[in-house]
């Protein structure tokens, strides 16, 4: 039986910005026996990830964050190893990290795009405040004017 596949909508986007790798890994870490080689590659492979893909950021960053946007789609969808990883799926049980480097570059490409949607979620959320303040300022001061108005007559 082929496993459903999850949306990447708002609200598992909404649910990925909560998650944090790095103590999800260290579940995993936990679980399964992995050398302290394997472990010194997947973290190195990380802070490689990091400092590449904030070099690669500066050059142009709006194409960039479409492109993280796009790797964690594909981290996400299909057989991506995401919903799984956090327990978003629901019938995913286990797991073993086989390919340590790619998981360190992986989770670097998370944690930069988690960082630039967090801004992004932030930034509308205090806009969506702003926007429901002004709504009901201008309201009241219509029924301020109006007042005015009937009374003045």
């Amino acid at each position: 039986m082929q496993k459903p596949e999850l949306p990447f909508n708002d609200y598992y986007k909404k649910a990925l910005l909560k998650y944090d790798f790095r103590f999800f890994l260290e579940k995993d870490i936990e679980q399964n026996d992995y050398s302290d080689k394997d472990l010194q590659l997947l973290f190195s492979s990380y802070e490689k990830g990091m400092v590449k893909y904030r070099n690669e950021r500066k050059k142009n960053p709006r194409q960039f964050d479409y492109w993280l946007e796009g790797k964690v789609r594909l981290m996400f969808m299909g057989s991506g190893f995401l919903p799984g990883f956090f327990g978003l799926d629901g019938w995913t049980r286990e797991r073993k990290v086989f390919n340590f480097e790619p998981w360190g570059d992986d989770w670097a490409i998370f944690d930069l795009w988690q960082k630039h949607e967090r801004r992004r979620h932030r930034w509308n959320k205090s806009w969506e405040a702003v926007t429901k303040v002004g709504g009901v300022l201008a309201i009241a001061l219509t029924i301020l004017k109006l007042f005015e108005i009937f009374m003045n007559k």
